[in-house]
């Protein structure tokens, strides 16, 4: 495991890049919205396309997945976009938002939130409406991803992006034994949820190996104390140090003067740094 640099983000910095974001040598974005049936949550997804340049058949993209398409944190993200750099990899990387058409507080509570048991149990889950994350998983695997990777050009570097309940369902994903995604972006998750269960299927990964291929970014604002965001991220932050997961690398940063919403951009503008911006 390697950890990358703990630091707190200077205002300044940021303002400089949103400023360069509107400067005219950035790229350009190719939208695309539809929607698409779920038979694993028996329910229809809005999904967004998004490109900074026309699709290229000849060239192999990268993907990322973000959660909340509908959401303040996926408006935020649509606007980075647009604002990425011309010659970076976004302009081969595709964005893919998923978002609840109605009804969102439901249903990311019932899509995001992981079952209190092992998937052989979560069956018995009665609230239909809370805890079903293996199913919206199962959508992603076995429906999403397909329909993508069929659809265009596409390589199995792929990366996963959520905010709040959207965070904790990152954790879900990279402590699960098999992973879809390459790289992991967690913003201010949610790891509180159901007395801080994700804990314990991070354990459970543990006991079953020590390695852990992955990249992952995390952050919190510095004012989410009354959330218990920070408590949860600083409790995973020390928790991965500990472990020293062999072929893990990852990030975890505090967003000086950042509540719950106010920190999305920021953090985004920081985990994309190094790629897009």
């Amino acid at each position: 495991m390697r950890k990358l640099n703990f630091y707190k983000i200077e205002k300044v910095s940021i303002f400089i890049v949103l400023i360069l974001l509107l400067h005219p040598a950035f790229a350009q974005s190719v939208w695309r919205n539809y929607s698409l049936y779920s038979n694993s949550v028996d329910y229809t997804y809005d999904i967004n396309i998004a490109l900074t340049k026309p699709y290229d058949s000849t060239i192999q993209y990268h993907t990322v997945y973000y959660l909340d398409a509908n959401l303040n944190s996926g408006m935020k993200l649509l606007q980075i976009i647009g604002g990425m750099r011309a010659g970076s990899k976004a302009d081969s990387t595709i964005f893919i938002g998923i978002g609840h058409p109605s009804g969102y507080m439901t249903m990311r509570r019932r899509d995001y939130i992981p079952p209190v048991c092992n998937e052989k149990a979560a069956s018995k889950n009665k609230r239909e409406n809370f805890g079903h994350a293996d199913r919206f998983y199962a959508f992603i695997a076995s429906e999403l991803i397909p329909h993508i990777d069929s659809t265009y050009n596409t390589g199995t570097d792929r990366t996963i992006i959520g905010h709040s309940f959207g965070g904790l369902f990152v954790m879900y994903c990279l402590f699960r034994e098999n992973r879809m995604f390459t790289q992991f972006i967690a913003l201010s998750p949610s790891l509180w949820t159901n007395n801080y269960y994700i804990f314990k299927r991070e354990k459970t990964l543990h006991d079953q190996t020590k390695s852990l291929q992955a990249n992952l970014f995390f952050a919190a604002g510095s004012k989410e104390h009354m959330n218990l965001i920070l408590h949860g991220t600083r409790r995973l932050d020390k928790l991965l140090e500990k472990r020293n997961y062999a072929a893990l690398d990852f990030e975890y940063i505090e967003l000086e003067g950042r509540n719950h919403n106010s920190m999305v951009s920021y953090a985004l503008l920081q985990a994309f740094r190094n790629l897009y911006l």
